[in-house]
């Protein structure tokens, strides 16, 4: 995580800042009600509005901040951050940054900075063909949907082992975090090796309500999270009160410069025992900058604010006027000029290239698959997936390596059919090796870590120049080591101790 020169920082003001979020706010709200006159050219009509409103506007606010946060320490610092939302329901906001930044134009180059561009971009989120709710592998920078709650930490600290310039922010929701999964995770400092891997910062988005009742860390003070994360082995720091913005910068640059600390110890051959990781612990309530509240009830500040706010837009006037009035309060005539073009100063808050969030390069997926009949076409078996979702978790272009308990032969049988095999690379059992070593049966049968490092360059450096530079040499070395260890085996009779005391920190 290298600093560039100071001519190069271009850190977006303050000002800038305010309307970035202004319009992240806004394109994440009204991707949930809006059809038609997404930028509100004209008075809202009923025919303007969608006529099923899905989606979860309470999170969104929270990941906007912190997205657009994340986005100022990246053109500041130029290094490499990936996001993990936990809270996976909140795609809208998701869907917002990565429209602004430019990353979806990438991927659908249909959504273009301009009126026809941002329309269908509104017009596409809970549309058939176009983004669900959650967030899903179609959705630029995304390794994890979130939609099954409580494997986000886990998945931050998965990106985080073995890349050393790699900063993993992680969104824990605070009704996600009452799973046992995260509860787990939170240890996943124990594993982490702060001269060899890069680093997690979770912010737990504590906004104190899930879909109809508070949460537990809602229902916390502060001196009580405080010391259960203080346990847990966290250095925790508070973002509150007002003016989010401003301590939202103040505490990430205070995480950044924790996280440069431990990583310069262990770096220069001093490393911190048990270091204290730091930890960001956002409270701001539900569906801020949303509607206030509905018939005489709050929306914001409750879980009234969890899903579609305003409901029966369509039928009710006055609860169409009322979701007029909220996305009228972002002042979008501000945001956008004439041709519908999010302004100059808004998307100089985007980093660009590589360095966007959604176009990080640093993606490997693991796909565990438990039933193995979903790779059958949807035809031939009851639990088959269709095109669409088989290329949703798989990719349609992507190699994949298949590593498999049993005969290779019967996974190729599952995939006929399909039209993959010129990119599915499947290892197995290939009935090679009789009374041997665990490590050296899979080094018989091509199916060990070694090998699928090996497999993974060779398919891996057509389309990756960096991973092409030094394919040859990496494969090489792997190759040697996989003939020494081979010997030695042969040898000693049994595995080398390189293997048999592998842990996953030092």
């Amino acid at each position: 995580m290298n600093s560039t020169p100071a001519e190069l920082m271009t850190e977006p003001s303050s000002g800038s800042l305010e309307r970035y979020l202004r319009a992240a706010h806004y394109l994440a709200a009204a991707q949930i009600y809006l059809q038609d006159n997404v930028l509100l050219r004209e008075p809202l009509r009923v025919e303007h509005v969608k006529d099923r409103l899905l989606g979860h506007w309470g999170t969104c606010p929270g990941i906007n901040l912190v997205y657009a946060h994340l986005n100022r320490l990246i053109l500041r610092n130029d290094f490499n951050v990936m996001l993990i939302t936990g809270p996976g329901h909140g795609a809208p906001a998701n869907l917002a940054n990565l429209y602004l930044e430019g990353s979806l134009r990438e991927f659908y180059p249909e959504l273009t900075h301009d009126a026809a561009g941002v329309r269908k971009f509104v017009r596409e989120f809970s549309w058939p063909g176009g983004f669900p709710s959650h967030l899903y592998p179609g959705v630029p920078g995304t390794i994890h949907e979130g939609g099954e709650l409580g494997y986000a930490l886990a998945t931050a600290f998965g990106a985080a082992f073995d890349n050393p310039d790699l900063l993993v922010a992680c969104i824990v929701g605070d009704g996600e975090a009452e799973t046992g999964p995260t509860a787990a995770a939170w240890h996943g400092t124990k594993f982490l090796d702060s001269a060899e891997s890069g680093a997690v910062l979770p912010i737990l988005h504590v906004n104190g309500y899930k879909i109809s009742n508070p949460t537990i860390s809602g229902s916390m003070s502060d001196d009580e999270l405080r010391a259960l994360f203080t346990g847990y082995g966290w250095q925790p720091r508070f973002v509150q009160g007002e003016d989010l913005s401003t301590k939202m910068a103040v505490g990430m640059d205070w995480a950044l410069e924790q996280i440069r600390e431990i990583q310069r110890s262990a770096r220069s051959g001093k490393p911190v025992a048990q270091p204290r990781w730091p930890m960001l612990l956002l409270r701001s309530r539900k569906g801020w900058t949303g509607v206030q509240e509905l018939e005489g009830k709050p929306v914001e500040g409750s879980f009234r604010a969890h899903q579609v706010p305003v409901s029966d837009v369509k039928k009710n006037p006055d609860h169409l006027r009322l979701v007029e009035d909220w996305l009228r309060s972002y002042r979008p005539e501000e945001l956008f000029d004439e041709n519908g073009e999010p302004c100059a100063d808004i998307l100089a808050c985007c980093p660009q290239g590589e360095r966007r969030m959604g176009c990080n390069p640093l993606r490997l997926r693991v796909v565990n698959v438990t039933d193995l009949f979903i790779l059958e076409t949807e035809s031939d078996h009851p639990h088959g997936l269709d095109a669409v979702l088989f290329d949703a978790l798989f990719t349609s272009k992507a190699p994949v390596i298949v590593n498999f308990h049993g005969y290779p032969s019967a996974v190729k049988q599952l995939l006929y059919g399909r039209n993959v095999s010129a990119r599915f690379l499947i290892n197995g059992y290939r009935e090679e090796g009789n009374t041997t070593t665990p490590f050296d049966m899979l080094v018989r049968n091509g199916a060990s870590r070694y090998h699928l490092v090996i497999q993974a360059i060779r398919a891996t450096a057509p389309h990756n120049p960096r991973v092409a530079i030094r394919a040859s040499e990496r494969v090489l070395f792997y190759e040697y080591l996989l003939r020494d260890f081979s010997r030695e085996i042969r040898e000693t009779g049994r595995d080398p101790e390189a293997i048999r005391a592998w842990q996953w920190n030092r």
